[in-house]
């Protein structure tokens, strides 16, 4: 019996090479400099900023896509309670999300953990309008 290789899925593709491009540059010594040049990205409906991980995936990512890099991006339901919607036929870009869990401590109180993470469907500000 012939075992093949498990496929990679795109978008774990994505993030092994973003972080090889990081390794490269960081290899280099130009990874500083790179930093420094990245615009700041955040969430555009909560202002959050996005993890640096995050930011080399939404780079590559708008990179193949061929669209200008943008600093604002969210996922669909933030888009919609922001009042706005995602335009049909918009291309989601992915990025890393924690997965959270709330739980109960032995004495009742609740806390939450983060019980690993998912890759979530974010789109550009360009691709969404007032509803």
């Amino acid at each position: 019996m012939t075992t093949t290789k498990k496929e990679v899925s795109p978008m774990k593709q994505y993030a092994m090479d973003a972080y090889k491009e990081a390794k490269r540059l960081d290899d280099h010594g130009t990874f500083e400099e790179v930093i420094e040049s990245i615009p700041v990205m955040y969430n555009g409906t909560t202002g959050n900023s996005y993890s640096m991980r995050n930011i080399f995936i939404l780079f590559q990512q708008v990179a193949k896509s061929g669209k200008k890099m943008e600093s604002e991006f969210a996922g669909f339901g933030q888009w919609k309670n922001a009042g706005m919607k995602v335009k049909k036929g918009a291309k989601a870009f992915y990025v890393y999300s924690p997965l959270i869990k709330k739980e109960k401590d032995s004495e009742g109180t609740d806390y939450t953990t983060v019980k690993g993470c998912f890759f979530q469907a974010v789109f550009a500000k360009s691709d969404v309008e007032t509803i």
